[in-house]
């Protein structure tokens, strides 16, 4: 059911950022089991660490209810992925992993948070006018190495966040049309 609307949501988001990139195939995607492959192929050829080990949450836990599933595309490869949830109990939508190929074009240095920001913020919005009250967005158990730049970032860290989880919380983020 969400990956109608996520698919609908990710292509409007690239249609507005692809003018930002010399290339102009920006691609963002529902991750179905194909593109998963795709990522399946990264990690097996170390362009992408994907270890639900470097967090304190398993990946069964960001499944919940309503998951979040986008992978980037950038001249016809995948760079990266952002993979969460929207929560109704925090009212937020939650980032749980999300990394960037190590051999990523040089064009998208320091763009992979903006983008997956852009993407769930307008998921968010999505999901505002169909009568989910979001205020925020949380990034789950953020790995030590990157807390310093989600906080140049805008982000507030909450250590206890929820069930002794902390997180990157980034408000005002996600206004409604």
């Amino acid at each position: 059911m969400f990956q109608a609307f996520q698919t609908a949501v990710f292509k409007s988001v690239a249609e507005q950022l692809k003018e930002r990139f010399p290339h102009k195939s920006l691609g963002l995607v529902f991750a179905d089991e194909l593109v998963l492959k795709d990522m399946e192929f990264l990690k097996t050829h170390n362009k992408l660490r994907w270890d639900p080990g470097l967090k304190s949450r398993t990946f069964i836990d960001m499944m919940e209810e309503h998951p979040i599933k986008l992978v980037v595309y950038y001249r016809g490869e995948p760079i990266g992925f952002a993979f969460g949830c929207y929560s109704k109990e925090k009212q937020a939508v939650h980032i749980c992993w999300m990394e960037k190929r190590n051999d990523a074009h040089e064009d998208l240095d320091h763009q992979m948070l903006g983008i997956v920001l852009d993407c769930f913020a307008t998921y968010a919005q999505f999901l505002q006018r169909r009568g989910e009250t979001i205020g925020t967005i949380a990034l789950i158990s953020p790995v030590d190495g990157a807390m310093r730049y989600y906080t140049d970032s805008g982000f507030e860290y909450v250590a206890d966040y929820d069930h002794g989880g902390s997180a990157m919380i980034l408000k005002n983020r996600i206004q409604a049309d």
